[in-house]
């Protein structure tokens, strides 16, 4: 009887772990994929690389602008605050190889539909833009990253949770 009951628990431990790992959060994702971060999802439409946009041109020889059309959903409970600084855009593997959109540099919308420094979303909402980084003309193939980032309470240290990566492509203008 003691085997038998062992066993069960056992056998319904296994079952409780094996029903755990198919809920495991994903981060990494493609163009076109919703990556679901603890308070909002993230979709990267499209993305294309242009030497100029709204007659301006990336003062440094050499790069471009990388054009990147996201649909952010708040899945929370509560406004949030976003901007900018959520979204990183990386290329090739070095730490410095990445940047942040211009619209934490310069207050132009280049795109005309470009997300804003800083905004909020409402609980439920959802808002689809444009994030404009200055990336190299030789690179075509990046990741636009986010980080959890929060505090569990307002006196409370900042803690990180997942990073979340999207891989897009972007071919140089013709």
């Amino acid at each position: 009887m003691i085997v038998r009951n062992t066993m069960k628990k056992l056998i319904l431990a296994a079952a409780f772990m094996l029903a755990l790992s198919g809920c495991s959060v994903k981060t990494e994702g493609a163009v076109g994929e919703t990556l679901k971060t603890m308070f909002f999802d993230i979709t990267v439409n499209s993305a294309y690389k242009a030497d100029e946009l709204n007659e301006m041109k990336p003062m440094d020889e050499g790069n471009n602008f990388a054009v990147v059309n996201v649909t952010v959903k708040n899945t929370t409970d509560e406004a949030i605050p976003m901007g900018g600084v959520d979204f990183v855009c990386r290329w090739g593997t070095g730490k410095e190889e990445c940047d942040y959109p211009m619209s934490v540099y310069s207050h132009e919308n280049l795109t005309g539909e470009d997300l804003s420094e800083e905004y909020t979303l409402q609980k439920g909402e959802t808002v689809t833009g444009n994030l404009v980084y200055i990336v190299p003309e030789s690179s075509t193939s990046f990741q636009l990253q986010t980080k959890e980032t929060y505090t569990e309470s307002d006196e409370g240290e900042m803690k990180e949770g997942e990073t979340f990566t999207i891989i897009f492509n972007a071919e140089n203008p013709k």
